[in-house]
């Protein structure tokens, strides 16, 4: 498939999903590029700052943070299928596009990867362009903020849990002096 078949299928996906005039999805084509990624290339290394956000197309990604113990936790699977339980989530590190700070997480191809590339130079200039194309993005961002949440719930409340029992089994950490009024 050609980089003209590959866009004219995200401009589709970008008016039907998101209902996006077609202004604005030519705003967006205009300012993207289709990318092929060789397998176990990195598109995003733990510690760099994140400046292109990734819509897959075909292939499959995997983002995962490093510990200092060296063992990789995977974050999240990235690839678009019709059997996927959530779709069409760029792979990205959006805590590091957005502040320009160095990423917590790297994101790796499982296999070739044909993605659509839009650049932080791009967005920013397109954020400045089209008030259509700021509410899709805030819009992606909202929908990466609910998955991201519902991902962290369960291992907020085990720590929660774990703190408590470590808490019920410990000393405390100060020990009142009776002598002493502490009201």
């Amino acid at each position: 498939m050609d980089d003209t078949e590959i866009f004219k299928n995200f401009a589709e996906y970008l008016h039907v999903q998101h209902s996006l005039e077609s202004d604005t999805v030519k705003l967006i084509i205009d300012h993207s590029k289709v990318v092929v990624i060789p397998k176990d290339s990195f598109l995003l290394g733990q510690g760099q700052i994140c400046k292109y956000v990734y819509f897959i197309f075909s292939g499959k990604a995997i983002s995962f943070l490093t510990g200092l113990d060296g063992k990789a936790s995977t974050w999240f699977f990235h690839f678009n299928g019709c059997n996927n339980f959530i779709q069409n989530v760029f792979a990205v590190d959006y805590k590091s596009f957005l502040s320009e700070d160095i990423s917590a997480i790297s994101i790796k191809t499982l296999s070739t990867v044909v993605a659509i590339q839009l650049s932080k130079k791009d967005v920013n200039l397109m954020l400045s362009l089209s008030v259509a194309f700021d509410n899709w993005i805030r819009t992606m961002d909202e929908k990466i903020f609910i998955l991201t949440k519902r991902r962290t719930l369960p291992i907020s409340h085990v720590l929660k849990l774990l703190y408590r029992d470590l808490s019920r089994d410990s000393a405390p950490v100060f020990e009142p002096d009776p002598k002493i009024n502490h009201a």
